[in-house]
């Protein structure tokens, strides 16, 4: 067959190919191309999404970084801070310790030591230790108190606690209160050599007695005494505040001393004046008690 030449025979047979219409692959090949516009939009989409979640998790991440390099420059700060007031304040301590008052009452001369002769362990505390000496020059016996400086020294209550007792007693002059005979210090230790009471505590008696309680004279003795001694160490302007048996003290002459005043505390207030801080920590607020009727 033939082709025709003519332009109307040639669209004639355009028309009868058994290929697609031109319309219909037109109309193909453009949903094809949406399809591919928006695939590509889609992923641009999805990949500026990643790339804004991305940014994000870098900010977010260099935010916790400044925020924890700030936080640790703060606990840095503040870390040495505590560290230079330990330092001032372990200065101040050893200072405190180096004004440790000589005392050398009934000796008149400087003794140390070696002057005594450790004879047995009466007890141990929580800060030191008391044992029981003889002065080789006397045969005198007493109580001596020894405190270690290396364990007291990062302590800022245990240094003013024995410094505190060791100031009171060294002006005090009072029957029912330990008496401070000496006290010295040597390059390691600190020393209170205070009048020994072979009674032993108020405790241990009490422990001795029948049913283990004091009779009714016994209670009166003894708490006539423990409230003159009270309000003696009031009129000085201190607080005791550790008042138990284990710290009443009975003598050879069968009275007490009070002893341990490492809790004591100087008063805010004087005795005579009248006002009183209220909510102090010092202070407990007066309870009047009803009268009782003895038949």
């Amino acid at each position: 067959t033939t082709l025709p030449t003519s332009l109307s025979l040639s669209k004639e047979y355009f028309q009868s190919s058994p290929t697609l219409p031109v319309k219909e692959r037109s109309k193909s090949s453009g949903s094809s191309k949406r399809k591919k516009r928006r695939k590509k939009a889609r992923t641009s989409t999805s990949d500026e999404s990643d790339s804004r979640k991305r940014k994000k998790k870098r900010t977010k991440r260099s935010k916790k970084g400044i925020k924890e390099k700030k936080e640790e420059e703060k606990s840095q700060e503040k870390e040495n801070k505590e560290t230079t007031r330990l330092e001032q304040l372990k200065q101040s301590l050893k200072q405190d310790i180096r004004d440790f008052n000589a005392h050398y009452e009934e000796i008149g001369k400087e003794i140390g030591v070696h002057n005594y002769e450790i004879l047995s362990l009466l007890g141990v505390g929580a800060q030191g230790r008391v044992y029981l000496v003889r002065l080789t020059d006397t045969g005198q016996l007493y109580a001596m108190k020894v405190f270690l400086k290396e364990a007291i020294i990062d302590n800022a209550k245990s240094v003013r606690s024995v410094l505190t007792e060791q100031r009171f007693l060294a002006t005090t002059d009072h029957p029912f209160v330990t008496k401070l005979c000496h006290s010295f210090q040597s390059d390691e230790r600190l020393f209170m050599v205070m009048e020994y009471c072979p009674g032993g505590e108020l405790w241990t008696l009490i422990k001795h007695q029948p049913h283990e309680r004091l009779n009714e004279e016994q209670v009166r003795f003894y708490a006539s005494e423990v409230l003159i001694v009270l309000e003696y160490i009031h009129s000085k302007g201190y607080i005791y505040r550790d008042l138990k048996p284990e710290n009443i003290l009975i003598h050879l002459d069968g009275h007490i001393r009070v002893a341990d005043f490492g809790l004591s505390k100087q008063a805010e207030v004087l005795p005579e004046m009248k006002a009183v801080r209220r909510r102090s920590k010092l202070f407990v607020r007066n309870v009047v008690f009803s009268p009782v009727r003895v038949r």
